[in-house]
């Protein structure tokens, strides 16, 4: 998992605010929508160490279905996978 890759969703998706929320109910440092996190078994979306891990996990699956193509995993991450492959 690129680093960069990690650092950079965090300063946009949240400008390093754990606490950061949405009212579309994405909540933390990157932005976790609840059925992201319940497919990568996140407890507390809030809590940094959990919303990276599920969110890491979830990067490393667009990273896989989209060959590394950081333009569609990008994408992919804001409006959702299936919005990229249809």
């Amino acid at each position: 998992m690129p680093e960069a890759l990690l650092h950079a969703v965090v300063a946009a998706e949240s400008p390093h605010d754990p606490n950061a929320t949405l009212r579309s109910g994405v909540v933390g440092l990157m932005q976790l929508i609840p059925e992201t996190a319940k497919q990568y078994a996140v407890r507390n979306r809030c809590n940094p160490s959990d919303n990276l891990s599920g969110d890491t996990l979830h990067l490393k699956h667009l990273l896989r279905k989209f060959n590394n193509n950081l333009t569609l995993v990008s994408a992919a991450y804001n409006v959702g996978e299936n919005a990229v492959t249809q």
